[in-house]
């Protein structure tokens, strides 16, 4: 866990409010790390945008307008977001940490999904 730890500098740090604990998953677009809201003293996935994505206007504004579209929905299969911005450039979203694992891991790990437990 040491070397996990050590591997990643933002672990341990504080962006807008929330404190960086553990590294969940990286993806083409960005970093998605367990953190916890200092404010509140919940935990939530907070995942940060590629610095690239950040110094394009455009996105910036997509990502803007679907974080609001996404904070409107209330229906139990949609993870809720809690807040979005931009702190020295660096585009978030803070969302609700849900337990357990990714499609992708669950399909690497157990191959095609039986019709009814994909649809569940």
């Amino acid at each position: 866990m040491a070397d996990a730890v050590t591997a990643d500098p933002r672990i341990g740090t504080e962006l807008a409010g929330y404190r960086i604990e553990m590294l969940l998953g990286r993806g083409g677009m960005s970093v998605v790390y367990l953190a916890e809201d200092l404010a509140l003293g919940r935990k939530v996935a907070l995942k940060l945008l590629a610095p690239e994505l950040s110094k394009d206007r455009h996105f910036r504004e997509r990502l803007r307008l679907e974080s609001r579209l996404a904070a409107s929905i209330d229906h139990p299969n949609v993870i809720p977001i809690f807040d979005a911005g931009e702190v020295d450039g660096q585009l978030f979203i803070a969302m609700r940490f849900v337990e357990g694992t990714d499609l992708r891991r669950l399909l690497d790990e157990e191959g095609v999904l039986a019709a009814e437990r994909a649809v569940r």
